[in-house]
């Protein structure tokens, strides 16, 4: 009888099915332990914002006025996204591809409202999904 053996006393229910239950090693133990730490935390990261969709060019300007063509025209600069409270989030790399391929699939020509999911890295937006409303 080992040391853990001797610290499940009788009286638990299942105390026998403990005692006999096969161990993992130490550091596989905890490689699982973190496995499940580290997805659950990635899985809880993503956040979702609404806002306008721009691109970095035109972000200072009206956004109610701002038109679809001229967002596909300065696609090189990138995009981001205002939010309601005037705060502007750039996107990543990935997510200028996808803000361009939504903008072209659309028919919306202005009011570009949209939600996006991802995750925040300072100032910048690592887009997951963009979803024009």
């Amino acid at each position: 009888m080992n040391r853990y053996e001797k610290a499940i006393p009788d009286r638990f229910l299942f105390a026998h099915i403990l005692r006999r239950a096969p161990r993992l090693p130490y550091n596989r133990r905890m490689n699982k332990f973190f496995l499940i730490l580290t997805a659950g935390a990635a899985l809880a990261a993503a956040e979702t914002w609404n806002g306008t969709v721009v691109d970095v060019m035109c972000k200072g300007r009206d956004l109610a006025s701002h038109t679809r063509d001229c967002a596909v025209r300065c696609a090189k600069g990138g995009y981001g996204l205002v939010l309601p409270d005037g705060k502007f989030v750039k996107f990543d790399e990935m997510g200028n591809a996808k803000t361009l391929a939504a903008l072209k699939a659309s028919t919306k020509e202005k009011d570009l409202k949209a939600k996006v999911t991802g995750t925040l890295n300072g100032e910048l937006v690592k887009v997951e999904a963009i979803e024009l409303q």
